[in-house]
């Protein structure tokens, strides 16, 4: 699947960047196409190579039971945790606080204060939903995956927080702090990608 999505992708940007196809049908174009390559290679294997399909279809199955089995475990409040969000809280108060007393009039600077908000509610999300299975982002299927998709909510959380202070206290027209929010923007990308790569943890 990844010999297929891969060219198809590098394929389908260079005849968007050419102006071949239109960029409006890109996207739908790609996924219709992995999945239609999805269904056919499962077509094959199972007639090529039955024994094989069979074989990852069991595992499939005990990955499905693993999964339901790690979420009847109680997710319950840690020292690391609590302390993650003692530090989250404390640094959306202090940035509002600042917020609020820098710009008295909200409605000058609605776009500041849109993203205040946006990563305001992320953080706090991110938090909440550690509790939670169901919005982890990824299915857990061992405890070490869990712990992982754990770490990974508080963490991005707790970078929500610090992008907002620092986007606040760090002088316009900055260089250096152009390119610390740029690394910590990147970092909050690699950081909620890094679901893709949990269910390699054993």
């Amino acid at each position: 699947m990844w010999g297929i999505a891969i060219p198809l992708t590098a394929v389908l940007i260079g005849l968007n960047w050419v102006g071949a196809i239109d960029s409006g049908w890109t996207l739908p174009v790609f996924f219709a196409i992995i999945i239609v390559a999805a269904g056919i290679v499962k077509f094959i294997q199972k007639r090529v190579d039955p024994e094989s399909y069979a074989a990852e279809l069991k595992e499939f199955e005990a990955e499905e039971k693993a999964e339901e089995e790690i979420t009847r475990i109680k997710i319950k409040r840690t020292w690391g945790g609590t302390i993650c969000e003692f530090i989250t809280a404390m640094l959306l108060i202090v940035f509002w606080l600042l917020f609020l007393h820098e710009y008295t009039s909200l409605a000058s600077d609605g776009e500041s204060l849109k993203i205040a908000g946006l990563c305001t509610v992320g953080a706090i999300w991110f938090h909440v939903t550690a509790y939670f299975h169901k919005a982890m982002g990824y299915p857990s299927s061992n405890i070490n995956q869990l712990k992982m998709c754990i770490y990974r909510k508080r963490a991005l959380g707790l970078l929500c927080a610090i992008f907002l202070i620092c986007g606040f206290l760090i002088p316009e027209g900055s260089k250096a702090g152009e390119w610390l929010l740029i690394a910590m923007g990147f970092s909050f990308v690699l950081l909620f990608g890094s679901k893709f790569v949990i269910g390699y943890v054993k």
